[in-house]
């Protein structure tokens, strides 16, 4: 009888097989955003839930299989995170570049000025 393989997927000790759905919805989640700021908050919110329902012991492994999962979504700055926190065992805080205050998922979008008579006497006598 030949043994089973493993489907590469999630490679990770026996152990960790119990954490397979909570990788695969992380990596969902993260892979989701849109913007940097957005997919660093997601890594973070990730890794801090896994945390708090499973302790310290096991989050390194999850967050390698969680980084493996997001190469596989082709998610590279998503990965680079997980591996600098695998390496470093810190979360970044946010982006350097980025203004403090709320992310928004959605794109700034510039907002139409209303016509008034006003402005539309002022453009007939411009004219």
């Amino acid at each position: 009888m030949k043994s089973a393989e493993p489907n590469g997927a999630f490679e990770e000790p026996p152990r960790l097989n119990e954490y397979e759905m909570e990788s695969a919805r992380g990596a969902s989640h993260i892979a989701s955003m849109m913007y940097e700021e957005s997919m660093l908050a997601a890594v973070r919110e990730t890794i801090l839930e896994f945390e708090a329902r499973h302790g310290r012991d096991d989050m390194k492994a999850f967050a390698g299989a969680l980084r493996r999962r997001l190469e596989q979504r082709g998610k590279p700055a998503a990965a680079k995170v997980l591996q600098d926190f695998i390496e470093c065992g810190r979360l970044p805080e946010g982006v350097p570049s980025a203004a403090p205050g709320p992310v928004s998922a959605r794109k700034p979008v510039a907002r139409k000025r209303k016509s008034t008579d006003s402005q539309k006497a002022k453009a007939r006598e411009s004219a």
